[in-house]
């Protein structure tokens, strides 16, 4: 092969190979493989949860959490369990085809179901450093996505994904940066920056594992740290359970949370 002809070959294979890797590394596709990533169909784990303040004083909480998709929409329940003032404390998150979740509380102690609302999306969801804004399922195309550049991370490497909400009457953030891991598409960290830019909460998946035989991967452990505040919120899964027996749709209703009976939801369902 001439060198001129040589060369030519090898700088379009080259600029082909570019383009590739350049539309691989786009943010939006990167953020879509975060959302649609295998979590399994249904699931029930128990976590417990470490709140830390800035004296450094703890709070546990227990908590079993149970996910079902439908038609490609995420179902979720978390029930508090521990401590005992807060046993039986309901939430219930409904992911829509278009348009922010509907996320539902059953107050033990009022003994009734409200409907929490958009303007409280930005307050703390039980206390901790999570807001009900921060446990959505939050639609890829509520943001602009722009991949920033691939980066090493805890030795592990990275894209940087920057996402930014279309709409800032929707969201208490202004900003979002997100290291991803490639090769199972989990978020390994996020920054959360307010509206006014300074940086307020960080997320991190300290403990990833992955399921044997479905091999889905799973964060077991998770820090939220309201960066302004001092405050933190550990996240442990402590038992897990993929492939839970099939539930029905309607267990994911208000109806069911009004009535306060869940017989397929049970912590011995783990043991």
């Amino acid at each position: 092969m001439k060198p001129f002809l040589y060369l030519a070959i090898s700088f379009l294979l080259t600029v082909h190979s570019g383009l590739a890797v350049a539309q691989e590394l786009n943010g939006k596709t990167i953020m879509q493989k975060v959302y649609d990533r295998d979590r399994g169909k249904a699931r029930l784990e128990a976590a417990q949860l470490t709140l830390v303040n800035p004296k450094g004083e703890t709070r546990l909480r227990e908590t079993l959490t149970l996910t079902s998709k439908t038609e490609g929409l995420e179902l979720r329940l978390i029930r508090f369990t521990e401590p005992k003032d807060i046993n039986r404390t309901t939430f219930l998150n409904l992911e829509k085809q278009e348009g922010d979740d509907d996320q539902y509380l059953y107050l033990p102690a009022y003994k009734q179901v409200r409907k929490i609302s958009s303007s409280e999306r930005s307050r703390s969801f039980m206390g901790t450093d999570y807001t009900y804004e921060d446990i959505l399922t939050r639609n890829v195309e509520a943001d602009e996505h722009r991949f920033i550049k691939s980066e090493e991370l805890d030795g592990r490497r990275t894209y940087l994904v920057e996402s930014i909400p279309k709409n800032f009457d929707s969201s208490a953030y202004g900003r979002m940066l997100h290291w991803v891991l490639p090769d199972s598409w989990v978020i390994l960290r996020s920054d959360f920056y307010d509206q006014r830019g300074l940086l307020q909460k960080r997320y991190q998946a300290l403990k990833l594992i992955q399921s044997d035989p479905e091999k889905i991967w799973v964060v077991q452990t998770s820090v939220m740290k309201n960066l302004l505040e001092n405050h933190q919120t550990t996240i442990d899964i402590k038992k897990l359970q993929l492939g839970h027996p099939e539930v029905e749709p309607q267990l994911f209703t208000v109806q069911q949370l009004e009535r306060r009976s869940y017989p397929e939801f049970q912590r011995n369902d783990l043991d």
